[in-house]
């Protein structure tokens, strides 16, 4: 009888063991065409902030200043995964037509590339996360700004305030703040995760809901955007993150995407022990003040970013343009 326990007890074990490998394959083979969206959404997020690195990189070559290694490195890493991603496609798209020849697709073919892309993709968001702040390299701590900076650091350490409002007329260097403002927040330890969603005239609520799960590692498989929503912010309950929505033209419904509201969450406070507050903070950045008063998306402070001064503006201008600025 003993023995026979034992037996039974290894045969479970072991199938145990089998189960999880057969779910991983099968979960490849169900999600084929996500995991491949998921990679092309990847490398276009990867592409966005590639394309802010390299105008930071242009200010500085411009001002004869030295390219750090680091950002150097990582524009290596990025030509490399791009060409890896550029074969994978070409791949798969060459397999699309040998499925469709046939009528049949290779399920084994199938399975790989989907592994593959799901691993690509994880690399993609990888390398585009750790590049996100060197976008930031090109900001000027303007003396006329360092005070609106100190502001909505304060008011982010503040628990009686989760939304923040940054607005002005388009170009004054609102997003350029905004990132700033990402990237000491991390380097204070006040958020473990910041992430950047360009908003735009016309809100897609499932885009914005997917690049901020793929900052928290969450996977949407089919679900209705209300679903989404519930996930997302169960999820944002459970992180210290602050989101940075841009670009925010009209009434945006937070809660529509998954954006906890502070009398629908409670959470420890991430500044003092032993209080009350959100760990997930929004940064909202509009160029129209009406955008950021709406009761969807009420701005509990708000923070205009004016016109430089003409000293300050000339001399920026003029460490833009080098030394071939001459005054007639």
């Amino acid at each position: 009888m003993e023995n026979q326990k034992i037996i039974l007890a290894t045969a479970s074990k072991a199938a145990k063991c089998l189960v999880a490998p057969i779910e991983r394959q099968l979960d490849y083979l169900l999600n084929y065409h996500s995991n491949v969206e998921d990679l092309k959404i990847q490398l276009k997020m990867l592409g966005d902030v590639k394309g802010g690195v390299d105008q930071s990189v242009d200010i500085a070559t411009r001002n004869g200043e030295d390219i750090e290694p680091d950002i150097e490195k990582w524009l290596e890493s990025v030509s490399r995964i791009n060409e890896v991603a550029r074969k994978f496609l070409d791949d798969e798209r060459n397999a699309k037509k040998w499925y469709f020849n046939r009528l049949c697709p290779n399920l084994k073919s199938r399975y790989q590339l989907s592994k593959k892309a799901k691993k690509t993709a994880a690399e993609v968001f990888e390398i585009q996360d750790s590049g996100i702040f060197y976008t930031t390299k090109g900001y000027e701590a303007f003396e006329s700004r360092m005070s609106t900076l100190k502001g909505i650091m304060e008011a982010l350490t503040s628990i009686d305030i989760q939304i923040i409002g940054i607005y002005g007329i388009g170009g004054v260097g609102k997003t350029m703040l905004a990132k700033e403002v990402g990237k000491k927040s991390k380097e204070d330890q006040l958020f473990d995760e910041v992430v950047i969603v360009d908003i735009s005239r016309t809100p897609n609520i499932k885009k914005i809901q997917g690049e901020i799960a793929n900052v928290l590692g969450l996977k949407f498989d089919q679900e209705t955007e209300p679903e989404r929503a519930y996930r997302l912010c169960q999820r944002l309950g459970e992180v210290r993150i602050l989101v940075i929505l841009d670009d925010i033209w009209a009434r945006l419904d937070l809660k529509a995407v998954g954006i906890p509201f502070k009398d629908e969450h409670e959470g420890k406070d991430i500044y003092e022990e032993g209080k009350d507050a959100l760990k997930c903070k929004v940064v909202v950045i509009s160029r129209n003040q009406d955008a950021l008063r709406s009761d969807k998306m009420a701005a509990q402070m708000n923070f205009l970013v004016e016109v430089l001064p003409e000293k300050e503006a000339w001399n920026f201008f003029k460490k833009m343009a080098g030394d071939g600025v001459f005054l007639i």
